[in-house]
C-alpha cells in the first residue's frame, strides 16, 4: 500500500495507468508538468479536466499542482494558464542549456546549481511543507 511506504515517493504515473485511482485516493499531491505551446497547454487542460472529473472519485479531489516548463514566460502569461487550469502553480522550469551539456558529460539534471535543481527544490519545500502539516 502507498500509505505504508516511505515519507515521500515520487512516482511517474500516465493517465492511462490503472493505478492512478489508487495513488490519487492516497491523498496524494499530484504535480503537473506542462509546456506553455499551445499543444502542451491543451494537453494539461485535457489531464486536468480528467483527474478532477473522475467516475471513480473520491471525496476529496486531489491536490493538484502545476509546473510549468519552457521559454521563460512572464507572470501574465502563467496567470491565464493557472486561472483557465484552476490549479495552484508550483514552479516555473525554464529551458536550461546546463541540461543537454551535463548529459552530454554522463551527469545527472539537478546536480548543479541549475534550474532542474531550483524546481525540484521547490516541488520538495511543497512536500515537506504537506507532510510537517499532517
Amino acid at each position: 500500500s502507498l500509505a505504508e511506504g516511505p515519507a515521500r515517493l515520487v512516482l511517474d504515473v500516465p493517465l492511462s495507468s490503472p493505478l492512478l485511482p489508487v495513488v490519487l485516493a492516497s491523498g496524494a499531491l499530484v504535480v503537473l508538468l506542462a509546456g506553455l505551446r499551445t499543444r502542451a497547454l491543451a494537453d494539461a487542460d485535457a489531464a486536468v479536466s480528467r483527474l478532477l472529473d473522475r467516475p471513480d472519485a473520491p471525496s476529496v479531489e486531489p491536490d493538484l499542482r502545476l509546473v510549468t516548463r519552457g521559454a521563460r514566460a512572464g507572470p501574465d502569461v502563467v496567470d491565464e494558464v493557472v486561472a483557465h487550469l484552476g490549479i495552484a502553480h508550483l514552479h516555473h522550469l525554464p529551458d536550461d542549456p546546463h541540461v543537454p551539456r551535463d548529459a552530454e558529460r554522463g551527469l545527472f539534471p539537478g546536480t548543479g546549481r541549475d534550474a532542474v535543481r531550483r524546481c525540484a527544490e521547490a516541488v520538495v519545500a511543497v512536500v515537506d511543507g504537506l507532510a510537517a502539516a499532517s
